[in-house]
C-alpha cells in the first residue's frame, strides 16, 4: 500500500472513531457531565443544590442577552455563554421549580422595554448607538421581583453565588427579620436644640427596606425570640440579662453581625461630630463592651488599641504646617485588604475605617477566626487614649513603627463556642465581628446631594453599607447560602506558554542589554579616536577607526543573529506546546471519553443481563 492510500485509510479511520465516539456519548451518557476544571466551575456546590432542590414555589428566571451586540465580543459572548449553561444547569436540578426564557432586547422590540423597566444595565459597544444588556430578571409566584443588572466577566468568581441569593429570595415567603441594638442615635429623632428632625442613618434606611428591622434597645433585658439575624452597632453598657440572653442566642447558633469600636467617634461622647481632632475632648475614649462575651468565644479583643496603618492611611488636613498628612488613624482600604474568595467582600473595591480595632483567637480557643478585612504589613496598635487628646493627626506619626505582621479587622468567627454564663457549647453559626462601628457613618460611606432645599439623592462614596448588607443578606439566607465563597473564574491565562515566554524574554532582555553595553562601549572607543584627530583629518578615517568600527559591525551582526534565534526559539517552543494541546483537545480528549463512555455502556448492559 502506498503513502497515499495509508494517508487516506487513516483519515477514514479517524473520522469512524470520531463518529463512533459521538454515537456511544449521545447514547451511552446522556445526561452525565464531567468537570474537568482545576476549581469545579461546572460542578454546583452542595449549598446550592440545597436551596435549588427545596424550592416549593415556582421562579421565573428571564435572562436578557443582547445576542448580536454582544457577537463581536468574545469575552462579553463567552460569560454569556457560561452563564446561560449554569442557568440551564439549575433548571434541570430544580425539578421543574425553575422556569428559564432567553430574551433578546433588540431595539424597539417588548423585551427591551421590559429591560428597560427593570433597569437592567445597557452598554454602548459603538459609536453607532448599539447597546448590549447581559442580565437576569427573577420572579416569583407573587410578582416579586429581584435583579441582576449586568452579568460582569470581572466578577465571574460570584456567579454562582449571586444567582443562588436571588433564588433564596424569591423562595423566601417573609423579609428576614433583623435585631438592631445600638448604644448610638441611629434612627430617625426630633433635636430638642434644633427644632429639626434628625434623619436616621442611611444603612438603617436601606436595611430597612430590605429585612424587617426590630430596633432593640440598649436597656432591654433580653432578645426577640423570632429573629434571624442580630446586628450589634458599638453596644456598650448593656444589662447583665441581655448579655446573657446574646451569650444563649450565640450558643444556640444564632446569627450575629457585631460591629465593636475601641474608640467610636459616631458617639456624642466621643467627640462633637465625630472629629477626632477637635479642640474640646473628653477624657477617656469611648469603647464599645460585650462585657464576657468574646473572650468566652476565644476571641481576644482590646478596646485600648487601635490599628494604625500607614499603607491604607487617608490623606487629611494637618493641624501643624504641613498642609496635609497621613492620618494613620483612619483608613481608605482597596481590595487588596479584603477577602477575595468571599461573597461578603469579594465584590467590594473601597472602605474607609475610622480608628478601627483588631481581633484574634484566644490561646487554647476552640473557635477560629477567618478574616474578612485585613490590615498591610505597615501597621501596627497604638493606644486609643492618644485620640482624647489628638490636636494634629500628624503627631501619630512621630515614632510609629510598624511591626511587619498583619491585624485582623473583621472576621467571621465559626467552630465551638463555649458559653460566659453556663458550661453550654455550641456550633457557631454565622458570627461576623467588625472591629470598627464608624464605618457605618453615613459621612464615611454616603453622601446626599441637593440643590438648594432639594434632595438629589444620594451618592456613594465608599462600599461600607454593601459590605453590611452584603453580610446581614448572608446571614439572613440560611446556613447553605453562607457556605457559597468566590469560585474560580473560567477565563485561565495559559500558564505554561505564560512561563516559556517569560523565560525566553528575560534571555532575550538580557542579551539586548549585553549588546546596548558593547554598542556604547564602541561608540565610545571611535569618539575617543575622533578627540585624537584635528584639522582637516577629522573627516578621514582612520586605520584605528576602521578597524574599530568593523569589528563593531561584527559584534552587532553576531549579537542580532542571536537575539533573532532565541525570539524563534520562543515562538517555537511557543508552537510546539500550541500543537501538543490542538493534538490533544481533537484527537485524545473524544478518544478518552469514547472509551469512557464504552466502558460504562458495557457494565450497565452487563448489570442488565444479569437482573
Amino acid at each position: 500500500m502506498d503513502k497515499k492510500s495509508t494517508a487516506l485509510t487513516g483519515t477514514g479511520l479517524s473520522l469512524l472513531t470520531l463518529i463512533g465516539a459521538s454515537l456511544v456519548l449521545s447514547l451511552g451518557l446522556r445526561g452525565c457531565r464531567l468537570d474537568m476544571t482545576a476549581e469545579g466551575l461546572y460542578t454546583l456546590s452542595s449549598g446550592t443544590k440545597e436551596i435549588v432542590s427545596s424550592l416549593d414555589e415556582t421562579i421565573q428566571l428571564d435572562l436578557y442577552w443582547s445576542e448580536s451586540a454582544g457577537a463581536d465580543i468574545p469575552q462579553i459572548r463567552t460569560y454569556a455563554q457560561r452563564v446561560r449553561e449554569f442557568l440551564q444547569e439549575l433548571v434541570q436540578m430544580s425539578g421543574g421549580m425553575l422556569e428559564l426564557n432567553i430574551l433578546d432586547p433588540e431595539p424597539f422590540s417588548e423585551a427591551e422595554d421590559a429591560a428597560t423597566s427593570h433597569r437592567l444595565a445597557s452598554l454602548q459597544v459603538d459609536g453607532a448607538g448599539t447597546s448590549l444588556t447581559l442580565g437576569l430578571v427573577g420572579t416569583n409566584s407573587v410578582d416579586e421581583t429581584e435583579v441582576i443588572a449586568f452579568f460582569d466577566p470581572s466578577k465571574e468568581a460570584f456567579l454562582e453565588y449571586d444567582v443562588t441569593r436571588m433564588i433564596h429570595t424569591l423562595g423566601a415567603t417573609n423579609k428576614p427579620k433583623v435585631g438592631l441594638l445600638s448604644s448610638l442615635a441611629i434612627s430617625a429623632s426630633f433635636d430638642q436644640q434644633s427644632g429639626q428632625m434628625v434623619p436616621a442613618w442611611q444603612i438603617v434606611t436601606q436595611m430597612q427596606q430590605q429585612f424587617e428591622v426590630e430596633i432593640i434597645q440598649p436597656d432591654a433585658t433580653e432578645l426577640p425570640s423570632d429573629l434571624q439575624v442580630l446586628m450589634l452597632l458599638h453596644p456598650k453598657a448593656l444589662t447583665e440579662e441581655m448579655l446573657n440572653s446574646i451569650d444563649a442566642y450565640a450558643i444556640g447558633g444564632g446569627n450575629i453581625l457585631a460591629f465593636l469600636d475601641p474608640h467610636c467617634e459616631s458617639d456624642p461622647a466621643a467627640r462633637p461630630e465625630g472629629n477626632p481632632y477637635a479642640q474640646q475632648a473628653p477624657p477617656s475614649p469611648v469603647p464599645s463592651d460585650l462585657g464576657p462575651l468574646l473572650s468566652a468565644w476565644g476571641v481576644e479583643w482590646d478596646s485600648t488599641q487601635f490599628i494604625g496603618d500607614r499603607q491604607w492611611a487617608q490623606r487629611v488636613r494637618s493641624g501643624g504646617t504641613l498642609g496635609t498628612t497621613d492620618f494613620i488613624a483612619w483608613l481608605g482600604m482597596t481590595a487588596e485588604g479584603l477577602d477575595a474568595d468571599s461573597p461578603i467582600t469579594g465584590t467590594l473595591d473601597q472602605l474607609n475605617l475610622a480608628t478601627v480595632g483588631s481581633f484574634h483567637s484566644a490561646e487554647g480557643a476552640t473557635s477560629k477566626l477567618q478574616p474578612l478585612i485585613q490590615s498591610s504589613d505597615q501597621a501596627a496598635p497604638l493606644a486609643t487614649a492618644q485620640m482624647a487628646m489628638l490636636r494634629d493627626p500628624a503627631t501619630l506619626l512621630q515614632g510609629f513603627t510598624p511591626t511587619g505582621d498583619t491585624y485582623i479587622l473583621a472576621a467571621q468567627l465559626s467552630g465551638t463556642l463555649k458559653s460566659a454564663y453556663s458550661e453550654e457549647t455550641g456550633e457557631a453559626g454565622g458570627i461576623f465581628l467588625v472591629a470598627d462601628a464608624d464605618l457605618l457613618a453615613d459621612r464615611n460611606w454616603i453622601m446626599e446631594e441637593t440643590m438648594g432645599p432639594i434632595s438629589l439623592g444620594w451618592r456613594m462614596i465608599a462600599d461600607n453599607g454593601s459590605f453590611a448588607l452584603n453580610a446581614l443578606e448572608t446571614l439572613a439566607g440560611s446556613q447553605a447560602l453562607m457556605s457559597l465563597r468566590g469560585r474560580g473564574n473560567a477565563q485561565r491565562p495559559f500558564d505554561l506558554v505564560n512561563e516559556i515566554r517569560q523565560q525566553a524574554e528575560e534571555k532575550y532582555l538580557q542579551r539586548e542589554q549585553e549588546l546596548q553595553a558593547q554598542i556604547q562601549e564602541s561608540q565610545m572607543r571611535i569618539n575617543e579616536l575622533q578627540r585624537e584627530k584635528s584639522g582637516e583629518s577629522m573627516m578621514i578615517l582612520s586605520p584605528e577607526q576602521e578597524k574599530e568600527l568593523a569589528s563593531f559591525q561584527d559584534k552587532m551582526v553576531s549579537a542580532r543573529t542571536e537575539l533573532r534565534e532565541v525570539r524563534h526559539g520562543l515562538s517555537k517552543d511557543i508552537e510546539k506546546l500550541g500543537n501538543r494541546l490542538m493534538l490533544w483537545n481533537v484527537a485524545g480528549t473524544p478518544l478518552l471519553v469514547a472509551v469512557l463512555a464504552l466502558i460504562w455502556t458495557l457494565r450497565r448492559n452487563t448489570r442488565r443481563r444479569a437482573a
